[in-house]
């Protein structure tokens, strides 16, 4: 997957490592502004988003614990991740953001087309789930060819499989 990757623009792409960790934590917690406008002391807002970032890795590791995250940059700069979890009958995009700074300018749209690319080679289907309230990254997947086939309280289940249902 990291071959296809780096073909995106710009992009560099490689596998994470540990040192890569304290940049993931800030990603997701600029990606979660809803926790900013609780208007809360800083040092409790930072203390929540840190404890939400740790929960949301251990559920990662046990909902897929062969999962690869993948670290992207721009000019050696890190601007973004995508973690994946691949099976025999699917990818299931379990991650994918990007610094404010670089979110609208295509590279999602990057990434979701070399995903699909592989899972087209492949023949599997590409699943993800998504948050409700995250009204741009809905549309991005729609834009996409992503159906909804279900939902929880809080996300939207997502899939591509290359053809129409």
């Amino acid at each position: 997957m990291v071959q296809e990757l780096n073909q995106i623009f710009e992009l560099s792409t490689r596998i994470a490592t540990a040192e890569d960790e304290l940049f993931f934590e800030q990603l997701f917690c600029s990606t979660r502004e809803f926790f900013y406008e609780l208007q809360l002391p800083p040092e409790i807002t930072e203390s929540l988003l840190k404890q939400q970032y740790r929960l949301q890795q251990s559920s990662y590791k046990a909902e897929a614990p062969n999962a690869v995250t993948y670290w992207l940059g721009l000019s050696e700069q890190p601007v973004g991740k995508v973690m994946l979890n691949s099976t025999a009958s699917e990818i299931l995009i379990m991650d994918l953001a990007f610094i404010k700074t670089m979110r609208s300018k295509g590279y999602g749209s990057a990434v979701l087309d070399a995903i699909k690319q592989k899972a087209a080679a492949t023949g599997v289907r590409v699943r993800l789930s998504v948050d409700k309230n995250n009204v741009r990254a809905k549309k991005l997947y729609l834009q996409h060819g992503f159906v909804i086939t279900g939902s929880s309280e809080s996300h939207e289940f997502m899939f591509w499989s290359g053809t129409k249902l």
